[in-house]
């Protein structure tokens, strides 16, 4: 009996129901959020090497990419230059679904250029995107790339 009664708080104190726990898997934003995962290369030669760069994205709806190839999705500005360029992307999730979706986007830039003539230049990337309904991710920068002649 005399050890029922410490069983007994034991028990209680162990059930006790935690109330303030935050969420395993809190819902995601439908405005879309990305991260730079990687770079295929961090020297690259003017003008004939390509660079892809390995965008992250999460977006709590599933409205990233578009079915008209002329709409663009992904934005990469050279942060030397005033220059932006734009890529499309077919939709990642069907259209009319309300889908979390979380993936990786390979992001291919060509005819990187030089500002001068044989002077290697260092580089970096801001990379963002639209989804279907108009929302802008947060802007992502690139690590430094080094272009060469």
């Amino acid at each position: 009996m005399r050890f029922v009664i410490p069983a007994c708080l034991i028990l209680l104190i162990a059930c006790n129901k935690k109330e303030n726990t935050p969420d395993a898997n809190p819902p995601l934003s439908s405005i879309p959020a990305i991260t730079i995962k990687g770079l295929s290369a961090t020297t690259i030669k003017a003008l004939s090497d390509t660079l892809t760069i390995q965008v992250s994205y999460t977006d709590g709806d599933g409205d990233i990419g578009f079915e008209h190839p002329d709409s663009a999705v992904v934005y990469v500005t050279d942060n030397r230059f005033p220059i932006t360029m734009s890529y499309h992307v077919p939709p990642l999730s069907p259209s009319g679904t309300n889908v979390s979706i979380t993936g990786t986007l390979p992001v291919v830039v060509k005819n990187i250029i030089l500002q001068g003539d044989s002077t290697p230049e260092i580089a970096n990337f801001s990379v963002r995107l639209r989804d279907r309904k108009g929302n802008w991710s947060n802007t992502a920068l690139t690590g430094n790339v080094t272009v060469v002649p």
